[in-house]
């Protein structure tokens, strides 16, 4: 087992004002055209024939659903039918597909803004008062001249919703049954609160909601999902609903809120892309030279995977020679493991900070007092780890080796001499 040497890593800083503008600057008329980005109500509706962003179409004549899979002809509602199913292909896909009507559809009495819920899509008031006429048909009685329009109870009043209220309550038919739900579950719950933070309603399987979201998170959805776009990425709608929603469910601030929660938590397809559009974000609002003035480094900026956290390292010399170092360190290393001996060496370091802070009257703040003693007792430190269980012999090994050429590269990057991090450290202080 191995001790852990460093500190756990931070979360990402959140966007400031300077960066929420570089995200407006950075998006352009023709992605959003693209993506179908409607600022009035928020949402993203791609063409479904869009190779990266659009959603393949179930081949059912009227089903309009989402095809079950990308290489799929149906969704998977037509796809259980089919197998129950005696027709031909072809006759199969030419039966339409009888559907309930949506609740956001308009009541059928004309100029009726109130939402239809029923099976003969009426409003709640219409439904009531055809039910007093028994047997006369649909057709007559909208015909009847009591049959007149209503007024609109307004918008749905959730935050993330932009569908008519179906009643005075100021909620559309699939929030008021998400607010019954929860009601159930929490006695206790305010409506106020619920509908400021709650998810969009069920939308169709190509459209994403955005409304209710933080302007910030808008932005670096939108920044993110275009930089993907453009090198060719594949940008599931039905992933970034899933984001959508945990970003509601979480009220993150940003989408850099997200950056501790494991992939396994979430769908794959999601949790894939909330890993991608995170590098993506890190690489829109920063670059190298300010990314390697923070304690925290967003490897995406750099070109590799992970993080690097220097903020176990307590002596600011030994934080910024460490950084150093690693600016030298990682364009010698290539592929997925590429940032594994910084990481590791900034562990070995994290030891010998600590042994420092613990053992030295001025906690090895001077760089220049550092002497063999102190490397002494960090090597005891290190084999009381291994005794003691908490480190195997390996990893000892390799940390002191670790720490061994850190020391060995200070003298030869001249990060020794005045003016430099590591002023005064005496040479072969290791040996």
């Amino acid at each position: 087992m191995t001790a852990p040497l460093a500190a756990a890593p931070r979360p990402a800083a959140r966007p400031t004002g300077d960066d929420l503008a570089a995200l407006r600057a950075a998006l352009r008329p023709d992605f959003l055209d693209r993506a179908g980005w409607e600022p009035a109500a928020m949402t993203l509706t791609p063409a479904r024939a869009d190779p990266l962003l659009g959603l393949r179409a179930c081949a059912v004549a009227g089903c309009g659903a989402t095809a079950v899979r990308i290489s799929a002809d149906l969704c998977q509602r037509c796809h259980a039918r089919w197998k129950d199913s005696d027709l031909e292909w072809e006759e199969f896909l030419a039966r339409p597909r009888v559907r309930r009507p949506r609740g956001d559809r308009p009541c059928r009495v004309p100029r009726c803004p109130r939402p239809g819920g029923s099976a003969d899509g009426l409003c709640r008031t219409h439904q009531d008062q055809r039910e007093r006429h028994p047997g006369l048909p649909l057709g007559k009685w909208l015909a009847r001249p009591d049959v007149t329009p209503l007024p609109s109870f307004g918008a749905c009043v959730v935050a993330s919703c932009a569908a008519a209220a179906a009643g005075r309550g100021g909620l559309c038919h699939a929030h008021y049954a998400a607010w019954y739900r929860r009601r159930l579950a929490h006695p206790g719950a305010a409506l106020a609160v619920w509908a400021r933070h709650a998810s969009p309603a069920s939308a169709a399987a190509h459209t994403v909601v955005l409304r209710g979201l933080p302007e910030p998170v808008v932005a670096e959805l939108l920044v993110g999902v275009q930089r993907r776009t453009d090198a060719g990425l594949r940008t599931r709608p039905d992933a970034l609903r899933c984001l959508v929603n945990l970003l509601h469910a979480r009220r993150a601030a940003s989408v850099l809120d997200l950056a501790q929660v494991p992939s396994t938590s979430i769908r794959r397809y999601a949790g894939a892309l909330l890993r991608s559009l995170l590098a993506e974000l890190h690489r829109a609002l920063s670059d190298p030279e300010r990314e390697q003035a923070k304690d925290v480094w967003q490897l995406a900026v750099l070109g590799l995977p992970g993080t690097l956290d220097f903020t176990g390292l307590a002596q600011e010399w030994l934080r910024e020679a460490a950084k150093r170092w690693a600016a030298e360190d990682l364009p010698l290393r290539r592929g997925q493991r590429a940032a594994y001996t910084a990481r590791d060496t900034i562990n070995a370091l994290a030891a010998l900070s600590e042994c420092l802070r613990l053992t030295r009257g001025d906690h090895g703040d001077d760089p220049g007092m550092l002497a063999r003693a102190n490397i002494v007792a960090f090597t005891n430190r290190l084999a009381h780890l291994e005794r003691t269980g908490q480190m195997t012999f390996r990893t000892r090994l390799r940390l002191t080796r670790r720490a061994f050429r850190f020391f060995n590269d200070l003298h030869v990057l001249g990060m020794t001499g005045p003016g430099q991090p590591a002023v005064g450290v005496p040479p072969n202080v290791q040996r």
